[in-house]
């Protein structure tokens, strides 16, 4: 069986994210079974190009592929910018982690409520930040092959100064938007999409959000010359996305979209606290 192992931790001035992937060889005859078994319970993506009713109890209800991907990448980006400002309004503290953490999820709890997502508690565990381990056989040859080629992009130690960055990541949402399997349109998708988005929001607003917290660093002696990894922030989203997809398959296709829209909202916020406060965050 193939593996694709990606770790996003914490890194720049105070933690250091490494992504490594590791992929065994196997006979071609067993290849060839993983990609029968892969392709067992594929839902047929739509000629029409729209959300099945497969995601009729879902935000993707009757949007085109491409738009509800992108929806995914808006409702990150809003997730960011108002659990950072109810944060920053309470001036939290980091002086117990585990009240911290709490705090981040009861808010996530309410704000996917509010969205209409229906996020399992279940969910909300360390596995979406800390550990992302992956099987080949979760995707069709083309989905991995997708997933492979984003991992090689946000793991580029140039990728803060590499100025094909989006025309890359536009090119995979298009292939994964003409995946075969819808359920993976979405979890291939939604980690290119959290992509696209995730690097747009932390390249903007990651060094602001850092200055206003920068009361979290005890080491800090200019509270407005803090600069964070916007790119490190982006890879952290990513993972997040990819693991929390596949920590939902077995809820079905509603299971899949919580896993991932969660893993990605959650690890950059998690990685930017780390990069402020040189600690380590990740749900329970």
């Amino acid at each position: 069986m193939k593996k694709i192992k990606i770790i996003a931790l914490s890194a720049l001035a105070f933690v250091t994210i490494a992504s490594t992937v590791f992929v065994s060889c196997q006979k071609q005859s067993k290849e060839v079974s993983e990609v029968v078994s892969t392709t067992k319970n594929i839902k047929k993506r739509t000629s029409s190009g729209v959300f099945s009713s497969e995601y009729s109890n879902t935000i993707l209800n009757g949007l085109e592929y491409r738009e509800g991907l992108n929806k995914i990448g808006e409702i990150h980006n809003e997730y960011q910018k108002i659990l950072l400002t109810n944060l920053l309004n309470e001036h939290v503290t980091l002086n117990n982690q585990l009240e911290f953490i709490d705090n981040v999820k009861n808010k996530s709890i309410n704000f996917f409520n509010e969205k209409g997502m229906d996020i399992p508690v279940s969910l909300y565990n360390k596995d979406l930040t800390n550990d992302n381990t992956l099987h080949s056989d979760f995707y069709s040859l083309e989905g991995f092959e997708i997933i492979n080629e984003l991992n090689e992009i946000i793991t580029s130690s140039n990728i803060e100064n590499d100025a094909t960055l989006f025309e890359k990541l536009n090119n995979l949402q298009t292939r994964a938007i003409n995946l075969n399997d819808e359920k993976e349109i979405v979890s291939v998708g939604i980690p290119v999409t959290i992509a696209i988005y995730s690097f747009n929001y932390w390249k903007t607003n990651g060094t602001d959000w850092a200055n206003k917290f920068s009361y979290l660093d005890p080491n800090s002696n200019n509270p407005n010359a803090m600069h964070v990894g916007w790119g490190q922030l982006g890879v952290a989203d990513v993972g997040g996305a990819i693991s929390g997809g596949y920590s939902g398959v077995g809820m079905g296709p509603g299971g899949v979209l919580a896993g991932a829209t969660l893993g990605a909202s959650g690890a950059s916020l998690f990685n930017l606290f780390g990069q402020i406060a040189s600690s380590k965050f990740s749900w329970y």
